[in-house]
């Protein structure tokens, strides 16, 4: 039995599929930001005065180092319920 697979002992049966989910979530979720990024530093299309504003950002050396550098708690919220 794996270390994924003893997470799941004892949990809802569709817990397993949530997390995923979730993971996924994340995960385009920093796909986007990455992209977007990527984006405002490299387009030409983007003025050359944003363009060089953009390449100054960058994520925190010393936050989240585990994570390279991203939050691993992703919240959302519900809109319009």
């Amino acid at each position: 039995m794996n270390a994924g697979s003893m997470a799941l002992i004892g949990d809802e049966p569709d817990r397993g599929l949530r997390r995923h989910a979730l993971f996924r979530n994340f995960q385009d979720h920093l796909t986007y930001n990455l992209d977007l990024l990527y984006f405002l530093c490299n387009d030409k299309r983007i003025p050359e005065v944003i363009r060089n504003e953009a390449r100054q950002w960058g994520l925190p050396a010393d936050e989240y180092t585990d994570f390279g550098g991203w939050s691993p708690q992703l919240t959302s919220a519900k809109r319009g319920e």
